[in-house]
């Protein structure tokens, strides 16, 4: 399929949403985070420092593809959805940007250099300058590597970098890793030491600015089943990380992953794939009733939801 004709198809149900969107009133338990979920596979929320910016992860089905999607406030009134201006080639997912809004980092199978054959996927990242974001850029080694894929970044003030990968030397399946940012470059990765990680998954890990709070996905058995949950770990003053603890009325029987925390500290974005185990039908639906359905959240792909974040943090 062209990817031209792939873009429209995950952007054509967004046309519609061009409300004014407000973002200092989150619901104290989870709802569908409307400006960005339209019953596509909707995932990986950034907010910009200043507020002004928003973008998320569009995925094509059988992740065939994916493109970062933005909007912009302007003159009090959020943009219509656009495919950020570096993406819509490659697939490109997990906007992040750095605390001063100077650099946007994301997931990309993009080619290295234009003689390069897409391969893995590796950490990106766009500038800002006065005509818009720049070309994308390779973070580089020692981050990147050729073996393996480099997903989720995360950054702290102090420029330290968190992100996923599964190394040969990691602990378990994805684990989080760590790179000080020193002297102009990055430091060797370090795996995020237990009681974060384990010989299971750890991934798409938050860190706050301040790193004092870790927010990630962890995934453990539960009966012999997988069970993946949204937990959250604090900086001890040893520099080591509590035991993680499940978010309060977060956690769904799908997979809740890709937790965001907004600039103010006051609310939660995360992915979550649920969906209600049945639909409460009064009469048989039309066909124009079942592809409404079928095209709205919470049709068992990915969504955007939000949350005030002191209604889900556990209690001390």
């Amino acid at each position: 399929m062209p990817k031209p004709f792939l873009i429209i198809l995950l952007l054509w149900s967004l046309q519609a949403y061009t409300q004014n969107i407000r973002l200092d009133n989150p619901p104290q338990a989870p709802l569908v985070f409307v400006p960005a979920s339209t019953g596509a596979y909707e995932r990986d929320f950034a907010l910009s420092p200043d507020g002004t910016e928003m973008y998320w992860s569009i995925v094509a089905p059988k992740n065939i593809f994916s493109a970062i999607v933005g909007r912009k406030l302007i003159n009090g009134q959020w943009s219509a959805p656009q495919v950020a201006p570096f993406s819509g080639q490659f697939s490109d997912l997990e906007p992040a940007f750095s605390p001063d809004g100077k650099r946007l980092y994301f997931a990309s199978n993009r080619p290295a250099s234009p003689t390069d054959s897409t391969k893995d996927f590796d950490i990106w990242y766009v500038e800002r300058t006065s005509l818009g974001w720049s070309m994308p850029k390779n973070i580089g080694t020692p981050i990147n590597t050729p073996d393996a894929d480099e997903y989720y970044p995360s950054l702290t003030h102090n420029g330290t970098l968190y992100f996923t990968a599964i190394y040969k030397n990691g602990l378990g399946k994805d684990d989080l890793w760590r790179s000080e940012w020193v002297n102009g470059q990055y430091t060797s990765p370090k795996l995020v030491a237990q009681p974060i990680s384990t010989e299971d998954y750890e991934f798409n890990a938050y860190v706050l600015p301040d790193e004092s709070k870790l927010f990630y996905t962890s995934c453990f058995r539960k009966n012999g089943v997988l069970d993946c949950d949204l937990v959250v770990s604090s900086r001890l003053s040893d520099g080591s990380w509590s035991s993680p603890k499940p978010l309060e009325g977060v956690n769904s029987d799908k997979l809740d992953y890709c937790p965001f925390v907004s600039p103010d500290g006051k609310v939660l974005f995360f992915t979550s794939e649920r969906a209600p185990k049945n639909w409460d039908l009064t009469k048989p639906l039309s066909y124009q009733d079942l592809r409404k359905r079928l095209q709205s959240p919470q049709n068992g792909e990915a969504d955007l939801y939000w949350v005030e974040l002191k209604s889900v943090l556990p209690k001390p």
